[in-house]
């Protein structure tokens, strides 16, 4: 950096550099892919060693391999999804 600035932008309009704890976007806001956001922090999808990708959001959806199946919970609706990644 030539120069240091001041004064940093307003939080609305920074922009996150060097995200952590398997997070990405402009925000940090994203999960990398293989992870989905539990209680606030990205963690890996838990699909029970069938698969290693989940929904980034709720971590249901494990494309199910090895003869197995993803339990009735994913046609929850979306309020009973939050502890669904459990019984995949």
């Amino acid at each position: 950096v030539p120069t240091w600035a001041v004064e940093g932008p307003a939080e609305d309009v920074a922009v996150c550099v060097s995200c952590q704890n398997n997070s990405f976007g402009e925000k940090c806001e994203s999960c990398l892919h293989g992870y989905f956001l539990l209680e606030g922090r990205c963690t890996r999808c838990q699909c029970n060693g069938h698969a290693d990708t989940c929904n980034e959001l709720d971590g249901t959806g494990c494309p199910c391999q090895n003869n197995t199946e993803t339990g009735p919970c994913q046609n929850s609706a979306q309020a009973d999804k939050k502890d669904c990644y459990k019984y995949q």
